[in-house]
């Protein structure tokens, strides 16, 4: 009971840490950067370092949330295995490609004159970055909602007993 316990508080504090931080930096901090900066390419400069502490969160993320669906496993409908397995993969899948795609994006910033070295590559390249985030975002939304409900169906359950 209590290793299941913490393993749900582990699942949660690093998905309000990753997705909430996500949520947080795309909805606030850059909308907020690019108006006292003067323009999206200074503020995609810090989004450059951001990103990388956000890619790390969404590795964590992505192991805790895999060993609380193994402690689950047993436990949880075929519906819910499927949606977690699923949401899981995506989540994953994306954050491989976002890990690859950074250091191409990296690649065409020049950080000494903070400008862009192929504007219409790096428009291109950030547009499908974006994109995989959002992918990612989804999943992970669509993660959160059914653990959520799994252990919402577990405590019901185990409460009618």
């Amino acid at each position: 009971m209590i290793a299941r316990d913490l393993s749900r508080l582990a699942a949660v504090l690093t998905m309000a840490l990753w997705w909430g931080g996500l949520t947080f930096y795309a909805l606030f901090v850059v909308p907020t950067g690019v108006d006292v900066l003067g323009g999206e390419t200074e503020q995609g400069f810090i989004t450059q370092r951001v990103s990388n502490v956000i890619n790390l969160c969404g590795i964590v993320a992505l192991a805790v949330l895999l060993t609380n669906a193994a402690a689950g496993w047993r436990s949880i409908g075929r519906s819910a295995k499927f949606v977690l397995a699923v949401t899981w993969l995506a989540m994953a899948a994306a954050q491989l490609v976002l890990l690859l795609v950074h250091p191409r994006l990296d690649a065409l910033l020049d950080a000494t004159s903070h400008s862009i070295i192929e504007p219409s590559s790096f428009h291109r390249l950030h547009e499908f970055y974006l994109s995989v985030t959002t992918v990612q975002w989804s999943a992970g939304l669509l993660h959160l909602i059914a653990i959520i409900t799994t252990w919402s169906r577990e405590t019901r359950s185990q409460s009618s007993e």
